[in-house]
């Protein structure tokens, strides 16, 4: 959430999707407006700015509760479409979902990628079960196809789809993921050895070596807050593995809370590589200008999709079990953070 604007935002890999303001509806009435954009849906929507406030006051800020709304953004801030979810009933916990692309931007993944993000909100944060949609062209189908969800109904073309919570996980389960924890001078190793512990639990619990963990640095040997020293296998400016995951333990240290920048160095650098960069820190205000991050001061566990920071030992277990999560599943991460509570 940027608390700044009471705005909800999630980022990813290609795009990151927001709460709009109220004047950047007018994307919405130029995207509603173009025949290109809308003809496989019934064809155009008039939508002049007399409707916006109200319009806005429902699907966006303060909300029915019922319907939630953003713009998909690509990296360079350019709104390129919309999605929501809309109709919750709060005792089915079942919505519809909604994606538009501006016909410039499709055949990207953008659609793709904003469906998993507004789901990664809708299924773990809002508390929807379910989700329901229906399709008639093939690249409506193909996208529901390939997010996993089932079909339960068709009459004609027209197919409709539903994805349940304990099915949804945002990536393919069957990919081998690297999680690279950044090593340096001064780090907490309790922050490591939450991350270490954790992923390692998985693979125990998988029976699969699905994460392999790597320690990264711009040094060949570390010593942390407690003196233990540290051999790193691979400096961090190699070329690693894209779709990874990125660690960056925390640290007590006065001096190192000054300079960060070799921190920041790294997370601009890896950006764009990983599916994930978990920040396990206490002192982050600084990143709120050198990331694009606004950060609420009175949350321990910040979840902005790409990007998730814990601020404390507990946080911390969650902000790596949350991950889990998106990957392999609820169910899974569950259990993982069950068995790591026992036996820690």
């Amino acid at each position: 959430m940027d608390q700044k604007n009471n705005l909800y935002i999630r980022r990813g890999n290609k795009i990151y999707i927001r709460n709009p303001k109220l004047e950047e509806l007018s994307f919405v009435e130029k995207l509603w407006g173009n025949e290109k954009n809308m003809k496989d849906i019934g064809g155009t929507y008039f939508f002049p700015k007399e409707k916006w406030e109200m319009f806005y006051r429902k699907m966006v800020y303060p909300t029915d509760g019922k319907n939630f709304f953003c713009l998909i953004y690509d990296l360079k801030d350019n709104p390129v479409g919309e999605v929501s979810f809309h109709g919750y009933n709060s005792i089915t916990k079942v919505a519809r979902i909604n994606v538009k692309i501006h016909y410039k931007y499709r055949g990207l993944g953008y659609a793709s990628e904003a469906l998993k993000l507004l789901l990664e909100y809708y299924f773990w944060n809002f508390g929807g079960e379910a989700i329901i949609d229906s399709a008639d062209t093939k690249e409506a189908k193909k996208l529901f196809d390939k997010l996993g969800f089932e079909v339960i109904n068709k009459f004609k073309e027209q197919v409709t789809y539903k994805l349940e919570k304990n099915q949804f996980s945002a990536y393919d389960r069957t990919d081998n993921k690297d999680v690279y924890i950044l090593c340096y001078d001064d780090m907490n190793i309790l922050d490591y050895s939450i991350a270490v512990k954790i992923f390692t639990t998985a693979n125990e619990l998988l029976n699969n070596n699905y994460f392999n963990i790597h320690l990264v640095s711009n040094k060949k040997e570390v010593v942390t807050e407690g003196k233990i020293h540290f051999y790193i296998e691979r400096n961090y400016q190699e070329l690693v593995r894209k779709k990874s995951i990125f660690v960056i333990p925390g640290s007590d240290s006065v001096k190192l809370n000054l300079d960060r920048s070799h921190i920041i160095e790294y997370i601009r650098k890896e950006y764009f590589n990983s599916d994930y960069i978990i920040l396990l820190s206490k002192e982050l205000m600084e990143l709120e200008k050198n990331l694009n991050i606004n950060i609420s001061e009175d949350k321990k566990l910040l979840d902005y999709g790409k990007i998730i920071i814990a601020r404390d030992y507990k946080e911390n277990i969650n902000a790596c079990i949350n991950i889990i999560r998106n990957i392999l599943g609820e169910k899974i991460a569950l259990n993982i953070k069950k068995h790591f509570i026992e036996n820690s």
